[in-house]
């Protein structure tokens, strides 16, 4: 299933629709394109575990720190830093 990245929320998942359904998907940039392979049921969402960057964002950057998918502490940290701010102040 391939799903547009529509905003991010504030636990710095992007939101995508498809099939009538919500998409949680972590680690993603507003207007990028994936390919949704592998998901999880919530009551009201879908949180989406696997997936493939199909058309990454020009805002894409390599994060500076080694643990940062695992971590949890900086959930925008692949984003370049002004775009980071844009969606701060959107959320």
């Amino acid at each position: 299933m391939i799903v547009e990245i529509s905003k991010i929320i504030s636990n710095g998942c992007g939101i995508g629709w498809a099939d009538g359904k919500t998409f949680f998907i972590p680690f993603t940039i507003p207007g990028e394109t994936v390919e949704i392979l592998q998901f999880k049921k919530e009551k009201s969402y879908h949180k989406v575990t696997g997936f493939k960057i199909i058309t990454p964002s020009k805002f894409r950057r390599k994060p500076i720190c080694n643990y940062y998918e695992v971590c949890g502490g900086c959930s925008i940290q692949h984003i370049e830093y002004q775009k980071q701010l844009e969606i701060k102040e959107t959320i």
